[in-house]
């Protein structure tokens, strides 16, 4: 999990700002294994930014002047359909990063993003990344292998979905979610349950099947975003943990 520090700096003394940034870097995949002479270059040109639920980090077609790393909370990337509907295509937590290939290459986002929650992002402004990347040539190769690890991940990640029933996947998240060391609780999901269903891969038909198939396990849950857990022993033996 990535650790959200902001409050732990002075923001006043610009060269606590960057050192908190550079340690936001290091969490980040993206950036986990470069030199801390690297992460500092880089860390000049970040800038940590706070958004509202419901507020808007950038919108389709915007040029692409940065990507972004989750500090703290979930943002969602969606497109618009011709019929006015929201398709999320994925939905990002703490310590992922999304929009490097649009910054890098295509110069505009193909989608939007979305705060789903209150949240904390480290904006990396683009230009100035590029500019660090040139200079540093065994930095290219390093992102490269990470985004590269990333694309092999997802198609792992598609290949393990593929073998997990909708129940199986929803009870894990659940569980991420659980305190350590309770035996029941009352959770309230951090964002709606349409973006839930974008984050598992289901429809959200699929994910209210998967709900009440979850019963047997004593989960509940309401019409919104609230889910009681009636015994969460029940839920840790239905995923085998």
């Amino acid at each position: 999990m990535l650790v959200n520090c902001c409050s732990s700096y002075n923001f006043s003394n610009i060269g606590h700002m960057q050192a908190n940034n550079k340690f936001i870097l290091a969490q980040t995949r993206l950036f986990m294994g470069l030199d801390e002479e690297i992460l500092e270059k880089i860390a000049v040109h970040t800038e940590i930014k706070n958004f509202k639920r419901g507020e808007h980090l950038f919108y389709q077609d915007d040029t692409a002047h940065s990507f972004y790393t989750v500090i703290d909370g979930w943002v969602s990337v969606y497109r618009g359909s011709l019929d006015g509907d929201q398709i999320i295509l994925n939905v990002f937590k703490n310590g992922e990063s999304f929009a490097e290939p649009a910054a890098l290459s295509l110069q505009f986002y193909p989608a939007n993003a979305l705060a789903e929650s209150n949240c904390t992002v480290l904006e990396v402004n683009m230009d100035s990344f590029k500019s660090v990347l040139l200079n540093n040539p065994d930095m290219v190769l390093n992102i490269i292998n990470r985004l590269s690890q990333r694309l092999f991940g997802m198609v792992n990640e598609m290949e393990k979905l593929r073998t997990q029933s909708a129940p199986f996947r929803l009870a894990e998240f659940i569980l991420e979610l659980c305190p350590d060391n309770i035996e029941e609780t009352v959770l309230t999901l951090p964002f709606s349950k349409h973006c839930l269903a974008a984050r598992l891969k289901l429809k959200p038909e699929t994910l209210s099947r998967a709900f009440i198939s979850l019963k047997q396990c004593d989960v509940a849950t309401d019409r919104g975003t609230k889910i009681t857990i009636g015994n969460i022993d029940k839920l840790q033996e239905f995923v085998g943990s």
